[in-house]
This record gives structure tokens, sequence and C-alpha cells, in this order.
């Protein structure tokens, strides 16, 4: 397992872009780009997602496992009308 792999920045070729609020250019990966840095720094079996409501709103968990134990972290949008199901 290589931790440092996921530490590394995203090669430039990846990273897209699009227009935000009042012109802004944003910056973004695909969601599969972090599925693939992701199987290849920790192996596909020892990561995964769960979603859940919160408030009414989707809350995201990733879980990696590290030395047989589960580490989970959690993430979730507020009100936004920009893609707020992506936030």
């Amino acid at each position: 397992m290589s931790l440092d792999e996921l530490r590394k920045p995203f090669p430039r070729e990846v990273v897209r872009q699009r227009k935000g609020p009042q012109g802004k250019m944003l910056d973004y990966i695909d969601s599969r780009q972090v599925m693939d840095r992701l199987d290849a720094s920790v192996g596909p079996e020892n990561w995964q997602t769960r979603f859940h409501e919160v408030a009414g709103k989707v809350c995201c968990e990733l879980g990696v496992r590290i030395n047989n134990e589960w580490v989970w972290k959690a993430d979730g949008a507020g009100e936004t009308s920009i893609e707020g199901e992506k936030g």
C-alpha cells in the first residue's frame, strides 16, 4: 500500500475546467480519476464509499482500510444553486 501515491497532484491533462459563478473558471477531476488512484494506492478491496441522508441532504462517506482497520471520513454540501448533489 502506498499512501504517498494519494498525495501526488493529478496530472494536468486529467484536470478539466468549466465556468462557475461570475464566469470564474473552476478546475475539477472526474470521479473515475479518484477511484483509479485509490485502486492503485490501497487496492480496490481496501476502500469503499457509502451514502446517507442528513437533514435532507446527501452525505458521502469514504472508508479506507489501514492496518486491517477501517478509517472513515465524511462530507456533504450545504445549500447551493450550483449542482448541489455534486458539491
